[in-house]
């Protein structure tokens, strides 16, 4: 650049020497002549300056970015070398919690403690699942699937683990889905909602109390439709200007890892072909933004809306504005002329009931006056009455039940409206006959009510029910992996299904199972499906149906009576409620073995691996422990030999992060000798002995084969 500038200037000086030295370009052209020149000298100048700014401005920007990526890099792989240690914090923090929850439960005091518990406990299984899921794609083994999914169970799902997990009275979460998308939608739907919970769980995590998740359809990439999820939230950062942002961080003061569902998600979006960005909203507060390819089943129907339940006049009274517009959206569809009211003006202007038909209020304006001007229009001209509830929040419906026809919990997802919508116009006999869809009168009995722990369950107490056969139905294979383990000395025949679908062919083939536990979100056929086609066919009258369930709402309740199930165990799940199930379900093949104490067994040894640290470390869930082992082992089984050609190719900067990686979850899973070993050889890469590495590759060899074969034993005893 510089002898380009070098190059014109010395070009414009020698223009102008020999302009000075003929007497014949002196005069008007020749001047003309002169100025040409000069002008063409600084136009080239001036684009060579401007081009050179240019170009160190994108250097100055790519030597950034470099050094980013390599700040990302050392935070990534500088996470799983603290993990373990932070992991075991966060157990200590929840025993801790556990035992003082305990004891104050001892001493009758207040039951907010046993809330606390409960979350701190369920912290930790989130923290296993999501290093799981870390663990999964470190190991390249995450698979996406493109099934039929509802979206209704989906965002079901989704409040049903943050109902698990907070007990914050001021949480209201919004659901708003343009009327653009359909019920079902092709996908992975247990990818998508672990994306979705994991942004949601870090906002509310932060501060995040008022939240919306806003479904719609936009035009992407060469005109194809793009599925656009996008989450906004009042939580407060600047997000902008943090590259980092979706790297999991520790948070030493709180005992936490900020970021860890985040750098799952983001990685999880990337799979499903798909984009993760967050961004600041006009007045600074965080948003989401998950975007991708839009699929619908080709066979999909329209739905045709009854005449009698379109063409109302709605009022909406809540003071949450985003929640207000998404029911909005949904009665829309109904053609209903809608009025929305803040609770302030509604309070100046109750006479405006009357010009209404259906009067959709929040439960906390129920006043004694409100109540009063209800019962008198209802007396003059039957109005509709619904009261919304907060589902993470709900009030003592006593006082206003006799003038609400019905009570509506938020977030609202359509398919909840639309049945209730049926309920309130429908005549009373079409009702009956909507609630005994797929029912086919079965003697069976039906538990409406959570079931409750049985004390003292071990896995050898599930042993009172051999020889039952037992079908899951379940598509999450963690979930599948855990009810196996808890029942693998049960001695019972149990089958495995993937979707409704799958159930449905075991049952063609098999005839007959005592039990089916039943998940209702699934791909290509869902739970509530799957039983309705159960319960149409007279050969299955006498098979009990349990339903696993992350969300335990009145409604959803209901719906999973009246499709026929028989109970409702909530996820996630505890032995000794499913021991409840069984036990009330299930014929026991020896009574005297409710009254054994559970076996005490022989404790194994098992080379380079503690298993007693491991399970501690992993809050005493031996099965979780084995999950994250079995990822272990498919991680790390051939590193041996990867290690030993890191160092022969001397590319020592890879087996430097190669040794963070492992000495981090080998301490976590109780490998100590690995953790020691991995220790002392990034010592030796610290001080730059790389003439010392050579040595270390046979007994890296045989330390990490001694604990994959321990690993693989443990897990097969």
């Amino acid at each position: 650049m510089e002898r380009l500038l070098s190059f014109f200037i010395a070009f414009a000086i020698i223009g102008i020497e020999l302009f000075g030295g003929q007497d014949d370009l002196k005069g008007q052209g020749g001047y003309a002549f002169l100025i040409v020149i000069l002008l063409l000298s600084a136009i080239v100048i001036i684009t060579l300056i401007v081009s050179w700014l240019r170009i160190a401005k994108v250097k100055k920007e790519y030597i950034q970015i470099q050094k980013n990526n390599k700040e990302l890099e050392e935070k990534q792989n500088e996470l799983l070398s603290s993990m373990s240690v932070n992991i075991h914090k966060i157990v200590k923090q929840a025993i801790g919690s556990s035992n003082a929850a305990a004891d104050k439960k001892a001493s009758n005091e207040s039951g907010q403690d046993i809330g606390d518990f409960v979350q701190a406990d369920n912290q930790l299984l989130d923290i296993a699942n999501d290093l799981i899921e870390f663990l999964h794609l470190k190991a390249k083994k995450v698979k996406i699937s493109n099934n039929r999914y509802n979206l209704d169970n989906l965002l079901n799902d989704i409040t049903g683990f943050i109902s698990k997990n907070f007990r914050i009275k001021s949480l209201n979460l919004t659901y708003k889905i343009d009327k653009s998308i359909p019920d079902e939608l092709i996908g992975d739907t247990l990818k998508i909602s672990k994306v979705l919970y994991n942004l949601l769980d870090y906002s509310i995590r932060n501060g995040a109390t008022d939240l919306l998740l806003h479904v719609y359809k936009a035009p992407g990439f060469q005109s194809k439709n793009e599925l656009i999820f996008l989450i906004h939230t009042n939580m407060k950062i600047d997000v902008e200007n943090d590259p980092f942002f979706f790297k999991t961080q520790y948070d030493e003061k709180n005992s936490k890892y900020d970021s860890l569902g985040l750098f799952v998600a983001k990685e999880l979006a990337a799979l499903m072909q798909g984009e993760l960005i967050t961004r600041n909203a006009e007045n600074k507060e965080v948003e989401f933004l998950f975007s991708m390819s839009f699929h619908s089943p080709e066979n999909l129907v329209s739905r045709v809306q009854d005449s009698r339940l379109l063409h109302k006049k709605t009022l909406i009274v809540e003071s949450n504005a985003r929640y207000a517009d998404a029911i909005k959206e949904m009665l829309e569809v109904y053609e209903h002329k809608i009025t929305v009211l803040e609770p302030e003006i509604f309070f100046q202007n109750q006479q405006i009931l009357q010009e209404y038909d259906l009067i959709i209020l929040d439960e906390k304006l129920f006043n004694a006056s409100v109540i009063k001007s209800l019962e008198k229009l209802d007396k003059q001209k039957g109005i509709k009455v619904i009261a919304l509830s907060n589902f993470f929040n709900p009030l003592n419906a006593k006082y206003y039940t006799k003038i609400a026809d019905y009570k509506i919990l938020k977030p609202t997802i359509r398919g909840t409206l639309r049945r209730l919508l049926k309920i309130i116009y429908l005549p009373q006999e079409e009702q009956e006959a909507l609630k005994a869809q797929g029912i086919r009168g079965t003697k069976l009995k039906v538990y409406t009510e959570e079931f409750a722990n049985t004390p003292d369950v071990s896995i050898d107490t599930f042993a009172l029910f051999k020889g039952h056969k037992l079908l899951i139905v379940e598509d999450d294979v963690i979930n599948q992996r855990v009810l196996q383990g808890v029942l693998k000395r049960s001695g019972m025949e149990i089958d495995i299904a993937n979707n409704g679908e799958e159930c449905l062919a075991l049952l063609k083939e098999k005839g007959y199972y005592d039990l089916i536990l039943m998940d209702i979100n699934m791909p290509t056929m869902d739970g509530y499906t799957a039983t309705r086609e159960i319960r149409s066919n007279s050969e299955y009258d006498s098979i009990p149906i349990i339903s696993l369930t992350a969300l335990i709402s009145s409604d959803e309740i209901n719906k999973m009576f009246n499709l026929g199930m028989n109970a409702h165990l909530a996820k996630p799940f505890r032995k000794e409620k499913l021991f409840t199930a069984f036990d009330m379900f299930l014929k026991s093949t020896n009574e005297e073995i409710m009254f054994l104490k559970p076996k005490e067994e022989k404790e194994m040894h098992y080379d380079g691996l503690d298993i007693k640290r491991g399970i501690a470390q992993a809050n005493n869930n031996e099965e979780f422990y084995k999950e994250i082992l079995a990822e272990f082992l498919a991680t790390y089984q051939d590193s041996a030999k990867l290690f030993e050609k890191l160092i022969h190719d001397f590319r020592y900067e890879q087996v430097r992060l190669y040794c963070l990686d492992i000495k981090g979850l080998s301490d976590l899973i109780g490998a100590t000798e690995l953790r020691d070993l991995m220790l002392d050889i990034h010592h030796q890469l610290i001080f730059k002995k790389f003439d010392m590495l050579d040595s270390y590759v046979q007994p890296f060899h045989d330390t990490i084969n001694t604990v994959n074969a321990s690993i693989k034993a443990y897990i097969e005893s």
